[in-house]
């Protein structure tokens, strides 16, 4: 899908997917191309990370 922050001029192409794993777990594998540069690239993966990590946060309230 094409994917950008509301400040970009262009969008980035962004593939997630979602891995069944043992014992009923799943996996969330994220990749982003087309992003402007090196800076953008770590950015985003500090920004994916993030929201990952919120995720997990809100999955395991849930408990």
């Amino acid at each position: 899908m094409r994917w950008k922050l509301p400040e970009w001029e262009k969008p980035s192409r962004l593939q997630l997917l979602l891995l069944s794993v043992a014992s009923g777990k799943t996996t969330v594998a994220i990749h982003q191309e087309m992003l402007e540069d090196v800076y953008v690239r770590e950015l985003m993966r500090r920004f994916w990370a993030e929201k990952l990590k919120q995720i997990k946060t809100h999955l395991e309230a849930g408990r």
